[in-house]
């Protein structure tokens, strides 16, 4: 509202100093006299006392939207961010105080990213470091993915890549949780640190989980999958940064939606929570990343992404209540869905020219595995064959699998060590579908129509196993990994004593073992029925605990097979290191498996809770 006009002013100065009338004429500046003597017709201003008073009201108006006007302004940057020295709490300086503290060269750093450029990357294509990119720039640019990228890539140093990945969960509580940052940074970051997390594994991955749930929260907030959400972080860009805009439209924006959708599909094999929706927006993505490229890995990204939805598709085609299962088990429509997805798999098995896989292992062992993708999530649910269609589709999967496995094992050392977590998980996956099957299907479906021994499961085993320790530089992944292993194994002698005890009245004979080459390149074992019984079992390869079916130690896997020259250091590894049991395969086992009792109705040893 207008203030209240000034009263009119009733004399010039020239009329109050003659003492005359001072008539101002209409709709004019100056008095009648001056203007009939052509004076200057000056007003003196008016008395403080003869103010006119202003409205109280409009006074209150006026204050009132003052006051509006700075919450709007307060609110705004309060929004924007909150002000780092009144409440949150300074966020890590760069990386550059790693050098600065000598944990760790520039030079180092360089050769850090150089490695990851020539030997990771090529495994996990969707976060793309430029070669113009240098260690300067990352470090003034992206901090926290030179920080993730150097710990991804000291698998050969595990005391300074626990130091780094202390400081990567330092990073990752004061910028995202606390001071709520989201950026491109911390997203290629995360994605990175996840792609190789199962270095820093000791025994399970939720914290693992945790992290791809962040990874989920800040691409929802950047708006990179443009998915119909409450879009918070658009409405709160700092002045001068880059919009989300620009994030979702950029192809490292791109590849970074995409990398979460396969890691979350990936673990999803193990974590059903972990499902990323799949929009019409990713398919997008894939088109415009196959069609116009920014580099020459984007035209593989696809693929990655449309095995994932062939894994999907199966598990929704069979994600059933176990009381449906029995039922829709023998529906044939569903026998015509997985073999419409099997000729999809073919499809793109096809559609990648074999040149484009050299290096790309992680892609290639994908390839392998989509046999395993599509029928495996079969097995959560059954426990039992009917038909010859139930074992022709259970022999299809028994051979791929052991394909897949196969293939991992025949890569060489300095490949495999560099190979991202999605081909482990793959790996467990396919070592818990043959554990499943070993107990589903017979021998005789083994021996002649699978063209398989149970026996070479546990070869096969002893295989990776033996890679593990090959790839063991202490108490790492690999040594980890390979507990596991052991773990597995003695399960399945135990369930094979188990089975000799029921099918063979007459007493148990020793196994012994011949070593010799497998086909994997690696020392292993045949099978062979020993004659004299008397002798200790470690003669024969095999732990003493073996012959009853008790507990073994699998860390003594980690010795050579064959012990004739070993023995004193066998026995020595049995008093000394901590016992693994069956029973970590069998928890294992028992969580893959939907149907509870489905271990105890092929006779497989109890389950016993994890110890």
């Amino acid at each position: 509202m207008n203030p209240r006009k000034p009263p009119r002013r009733h004399a010039c100065i020239r009329c109050v100093h003659s003492k005359v009338r001072c008539s101002l004429l209409e709709n004019a500046m100056a008095c009648e006299r001056c203007t009939r003597l052509g004076r200057e017709c000056v007003f003196s201003n008016t008395s403080q006392f003869n103010r006119p008073k202003q409205d109280s009201k409009d006074r209150i108006d006026r204050l009132q939207e003052q006051v509006d006007d700075l919450a709007a302004q307060l609110a705004q940057k309060a929004s924007n961010a909150l002000p780092a020295h009144k409440i949150s709490l300074p966020a890590p300086e760069p990386c550059s105080y790693l050098f600065t503290r000598g944990a760790i060269t520039v030079a180092e750093a360089g050769r850090l990213v150089e490695k990851f450029r020539t030997c990771k990357m090529p495994q996990f294509p969707f976060v793309i470091i430029p070669p113009k990119m240098s260690v300067p720039t990352l470090c003034e640019q992206y901090p926290f993915l030179l920080l993730t990228v150097m710990t991804c890539c000291l698998e050969d140093n595990l005391q300074l890549q626990g130091e780094l990945a202390s400081e990567v969960k330092k990073v990752i509580s004061t910028r995202v949780i606390l001071n709520n940052e989201r950026s491109m940074d911390l997203l290629l970051g995360l994605l990175v640190h996840i792609a190789w997390y199962h270095y820093h594994w000791q025994t399970m991955h939720t914290q693992m989980y945790m992290l791809l749930q962040m990874t989920i929260m800040i691409v929802v907030d950047l708006d990179l999958d443009k998915d119909e959400n409450f879009g918070l972080y658009s409405r709160t860009q700092r002045p001068g940064k880059t919009s989300a805009e620009t994030h979702y439209r950029s192809p490292a924006g791109k590849r970074a939606l995409l990398a979460c959708f396969y890691l979350c599909s990936v673990s999803s094999l193990f974590r059903k929570q972990l499902f990323m929706r799949h929009t019409k927006w990713i398919d997008q993505c894939c088109n415009i990343l196959l069609e116009t490229p920014e580099y020459p890995t984007d035209t593989l990204l696809k693929t990655y992404i449309d095995i994932q939805l062939l894994s999907r598709k199966s598990e929704e085609t069979l994600n059933l209540d176990d009381h449906d299962w029995a039922h829709r088990a023998t529906d044939p429509n569903m026998n015509v869905v997985l073999e419409l997805l099997q000729e999809q798999g073919t499809q793109i098995r096809a559609s990648v020219p074999q040149a484009e896989l050299q290096d790309h292992w992680t892609l290639s062992l994908d390839l392998q595995a989509i046999p395993t993708y599509i029928l495996g999530h079969e097995m959560r649910h059954r426990n039992s064959i009917s038909g010859s269609s139930d074992t022709g589709q259970l022999c299809f999967l028994l051979r791929s699998t052991y394909s897949s496995v196969s293939s991992l094992l025949e890569l060489p050392l300095d490949t495999m060590v560099h190979l991202p977590l999605s081909s482990h998980t793959t790996l467990w996956y396919c070592l818990l579908i043959l554990s499943k099957l070993t107990l589903l299907s017979s021998t005789d479906v083994w021996d002649e129509k699978a063209g398989f021994k149970k026996e070479d499961v546990y070869q096969l085993g002893l295989d990776v196993m033996t890679k593990f320790r090959a790839l063991s530089i202490g108490d790492d992944v690999w040594a980890n990994s390979g507990r596991v292993v052991g773990s597995m194994l003695s399960w399945f002698e135990k369930h094979r004593m188990s089975s000799l005890q029921l099918s063979d009245t007459g007493p148990h004979r020793g196994i012994a073992r011949s070593s010799h080459e497998s086909s994997h390149g690696v020392r292993t074992s045949d099978y062979s029925y020993a004659t004299n019984t008397s002798e200790p079992a470690w003669c024969y390869g095999q732990p003493a605990a073996l012959q009853d079916g008790t507990n073994i130690n699998p860390i003594s896997f980690f010795k050579p097979l064959s012990l004739q020259d070993n023995q004193a250091a066998y026995i020595e590894d049995s008093l000394t290191q901590g016992v693994w049991s069956d029973t970590i395969w069998e928890k294992m086992l028992e969580d893959f498996i939907v149907t509870p009792t489905a271990l105890a109705t092929f006779g497989s040893p109890s389950l016993r809770p994890l110890v």
